[in-house]
Formats: structure tokens, sequence, C-alpha cells
């Protein structure tokens, strides 16, 4: 299990008074969680703390190594909030894991290739950024890839055709789709003239949603 140090430091002190101050001061608010534990009231560095998802390939779902009163923990962040225009962190709350003990995760989606529908012109539509899991933190995979490849026009990828992980349990149902490949005129290849004109356009449509879509 991959775990990240951060500093953290112990809050004395709680209410908006103190919290305000610690924001002035450039950290936020933090609270610790676990099933065999009181909450730890902390504070972070709210910057240090993206950078450090941010540069860390379990990025959501990196395992923190957080240090209080001399004891050690593994955590993960799970809850946070921000400012609404700004999106400054303001809150975050971590949950306790523990190497062996199963929980739910969120991981990301990622397709890899480009499909043979998106070459004749298709649209390729993905539902799902990400997948919700149960597994152990040491079970923990970075990403769910999914090779989209041979995809063709009319095609989906569903949670049933994902590649079984040792240890890891997908929570959704087999037939959720997570990708698929939409027709479009231009892919069907219909119409001449007039409507070959109009067949281009469409293509080049699709192209500027495929961009959109990543």
């Amino acid at each position: 299990m991959q775990t990240t140090s951060l500093n953290i430091q112990k809050r004395t002190e709680l209410g908006k008074g103190p919290a305000g101050r610690l924001r002035r001061e450039g950290r936020i608010p933090a609270t610790i969680y676990g099933r065999d534990i009181e909450p730890i009231s902390i504070s972070v560095d709210p910057d240090v703390l993206r950078k450090t998802m941010e540069e860390n390939p379990y990025r959501r779902n990196t395992i923190f190594e957080l240090e209080v009163d001399g004891k050690t923990m593994q955590a993960v962040l799970r809850e946070y909030q921000k400012e609404p225009v700004s999106l400054r962190l303001t809150h975050v709350d971590f949950v306790t894991v523990d190497a062996d003990r199963s929980m739910n995760f969120e991981i990301p989606i990622v397709t890899v290739g480009k499909s043979i529908g998106v070459k004749l012109g298709g649209v390729l539509d993905q539902t799902r950024r990400t997948l919700k899991v149960n597994c152990a933190p040491k079970d923990l995979p970075e990403s769910i890839k999914i090779d989209i490849t041979d995809m063709n026009v009319d095609d989906k990828f569903t949670v049933g055709d994902l590649e079984k992980k040792e240890g890891v349990t997908y929570l959704l149902r087999d037939n959720t789709p997570l990708v698929f490949v939409r027709s479009t005129r231009a892919a069907a290849g219909t119409g001449e003239d007039e409507e070959g004109e109009e067949g281009e356009e469409t293509a080049e449509g699709a192209a500027a949603s495929e961009e959109k879509a990543e």
C-alpha cells in the first residue's frame, strides 16, 4: 500500500473565530474520523494538500500518513468544502484506513486508444468518469482502463465487460454502460450531393464533440 506523508497540526481551539484565523494564516480546519478513534481536529495547508494529490498517481484516493500526538495513521480524503466563487478549499475530512479492511472508493475511468467507430465518424460518449468500487487499500487500483480500439459504431462497453481484478468489487450492475460510440450520418455513410455536404458538417461537429468528450 503506497502512502504519502502530509504535514498536519492538531487544533486545540475550535469554532468560527479560530477557523477564520487559520484561513487567514493560509491553513484550513480539518477532521480525522475513523472506526476506532474519536474525531481529531487538525489543520492542513490546502495548497500542499492539492499539490500532493495532483502529483500522486492515485489522485483523490491518495493514502496519507498523518501523525498526531506521536501516533501515525493512514487516511484518505473523504469530504471537502469549497468557497463557491474561488473554489478554494475551506474544510476537509479524512477517514482512517486499514490496509486489509475493505471500503468504498471512486476510481477514475480512463479510455485507451482510438476506436474504429470514431475513425469512421462516430462520437465517443463516456457516460461515467469514475466507478465506485469496494476493496482494501492494498488492492486499490490507480484507475480503471478501458481499451476502446476495437469499438465500432453503436458498440458499448459496460461494467460487465471490465476485466476482473482480484480483491476489487464493482458496485454497479453489469449492464451499466460506461462508454459507447454513437452513430452519426457521417458514420453511416449516407447522403449524396446536398445531403453529403450536411454529412461533412456533421463529421466536423462530431470531431468537435469528441474533443470536448476527451
